[in-house]
């Protein structure tokens, strides 16, 4: 009878205890950017020292749109071993400059004489020097397999303005380059992870819910915004799509919803892999991937990226993270993030300092119906031990005839 009792006591405690965590000063006026970990993004709002609200923005995907480049300058032709290269210069629209985006997106016009091929895009920029530094960061690849499996777009990081690139092919014959569209955005994708999980994919139990799905559990439920999947050699380059596993209406059945896909290969014989899906969701917890037959995972990794959040900030003045309670709104509206994003990635942001009672927080008041179904469940369940308690009582009783 006392594990009942406990639980019972248990069930009945706050889901939550309200805190606030203090937000170092801004050393100017302007937007501030704030990094919220994944347990405390419930109830969230900023307050400063008097604990009025602030107004923030949530860090939203695919909230800016692409931005039009020119390429100036083009020049296509070949480097000395005879690989098709290109040379072209960025320029921005009127109001707009480097850093207003992440990434550059490069789609590229090709003439291959066969399919299929596939080729290691080496990308060099041209550093304050003057000097073109080659890029190790990535592995990018252009390829075409045929039908609808073909990739002629890479993306890299905005930091320069002369690029230069060369096509190594690494299966069959590289494609003649014959133009090239830039443009410049914002891929959550392509932004730098905060913590990288690795994960085991686990072969699913029956009656688990999971329909006979082999699936990784992250644990928690977490921004997801690429895996790094590294398939068992030798593999050629195959579509492999992630899904992630949710409960349905009633709680009970796990339904699959593709969130990525990417084609992957291994072949070590020609010092080629690709390993990388963009991940599109707002959050997962249960990840499976859709491999075709006899290809097996060899190791992957979950690239988590944590909330972030942005607020004007006055300069020297102390404001403070609130959560766990009901989320104090502030007067007005911010709306959508701006165009540019240069304002929310440029510096560090602002530390949080540590985790101190919330004795602004207003707590929603008790729901008596809520209490009632939390109670239900246990009330059924001390009825039933004790029916059969007493129906043991009465099969141990002597017969009195």
């Amino acid at each position: 009878m006392k594990l009942p009792a406990i639980l019972l006591a248990a069930s009945l405690l706050p889901a939550q205890t309200p805190i606030r965590r203090p937000i170092a000063p801004a050393t100017t006026n302007g937007w501030a950017r704030v990094v919220v970990d994944d347990d405390g993004t419930q109830g969230v709002w900023i307050g400063d020292a008097q604990g009025r609200s602030v107004p923030f923005l949530w860090e939203s995907d695919a909230k800016w749109s692409a931005l039009p480049l020119q390429t100036l300058h083009p020049i296509f032709g070949k480097d000395p071993q005879s690989h098709p290269t290109a040379a072209f210069t960025l320029h921005a629209p009127e109001g707009f400059s480097r850093g207003d985006r992440e990434q550059v997106k490069l789609d590229f016009a090709l003439e291959a004489p066969a399919t299929p091929w596939t080729c290691r895009v080496e990308i060099a920029r041209r550093g304050d020097g003057g000097a073109f530094i080659t890029m190790n960061d990535v592995s990018r690849f252009l390829y075409d397999f045929g039908a609808d499996r073909r990739a002629t777009s890479i993306t890299t990081p905005w930091d320069s303005d002369d690029y230069r690139l060369t096509l190594i092919p690494v299966q069959g014959a590289a494609p003649k380059l014959r133009g090239v569209d830039a443009s410049a955005c914002t891929l959550p994708s392509e932004l730098k992870a905060d913590e990288r999980l690795n994960l085991i994919f686990h072969p699913a139990i029956k009656g688990d819910g999971f329909k006979d799905m082999v699936h990784a559990d992250l644990g928690r439920s977490s921004k997801v915004i690429a895996l790094e999947v590294t398939l068992q050699p030798p593999v050629a380059p195959v579509p492999v799509s992630a899904d992630s596993i949710h409960p349905d209406r009633n709680g009970a059945i796990y339904e699959p919803y593709g969130i990525g896909s990417s084609e992957l290969w291994n072949l070590p014989a020609l010092g080629t892999v690709g390993t990388r899906i963009p991940i599109d969701s707002p959050e997962v917890e249960y990840l499976h991937l859709d491999l075709p037959n006899g290809v097996a995972v060899q190791s992957a990794v979950a690239l988590i990226r944590h909330r972030r959040l942005f607020f004007p900030a006055e300069a020297g003045q102390t404001y403070f993270l609130h959560s766990g309670a009901l989320a104090k709104a502030a007067p007005g509206s911010l709306g959508e993030l701006p165009a540019s994003s240069r304002a929310f990635y440029t510096g560090t942001p602002l530390a949080l300092g540590a985790t101190e009672p919330d004795a602004q927080a207003v707590v929603a008041a008790p729901d008596p119906a809520a209490r009632l179904r939390r109670l239900l469940p246990w009330a059924v369940g001390l009825v039933i031990l004790l029916l059969g308690f007493w129906g043991l009582r009465l099969m141990r009783r002597p017969d009195l005839h």
